[in-house]
């Protein structure tokens, strides 16, 4: 039985990627919040990235069935937070776009916190503890 696992890893992913937003919106004033942010959010899309190729192994190893809810919506997490890594870094070196790539980075990021919750409340639902 490897969800449990699984589960660890993307709440531990969870949890680090929300507090980088909050150091990312509540914190700027601190002449650390920057690197914080950055170190909180790169650990947590790596337990993600984790959690993620549990996931796979178990959908493979069970023959569950990979279009269900929650894997839908977790594999779309996964992509929204490579995403909003990816627009978060170029935002730091393409400056003719900067702004726009900041203002992509940050609804991404509020996108990539709602879609891992949904993907934990469809998680608990399916493994029947909600």
């Amino acid at each position: 039985m490897l969800w449990p696992y699984h589960a660890a890893l993307m709440a531990t992913a969870f949890t680090l990627s929300a507090t980088g937003a909050a150091v990312s919106t509540f914190m700027r004033k601190k002449p650390w919040w920057f690197k914080t942010h950055r170190r909180l959010e790169i650990a947590g899309a790596a337990f993600l990235v984790l959690g993620y190729a549990m996931a796979a192994y178990m959908i493979w190893r069970m023959g569950a069935d990979p279009e269900r809810p929650h894997q839908m919506i977790g594999g779309a997490a996964v992509l929204v937070v490579l995403a909003t890594a990816a627009a978060g870094w170029a935002s730091l070196k393409v400056r003719r776009y900067g702004a726009r790539l900041r203002t992509a980075h940050r609804w991404a990021g509020r996108l990539s916190l709602v879609l891992m919750l949904t993907a934990a409340l469809t998680g608990m639902m399916d493994a029947g503890l909600i």
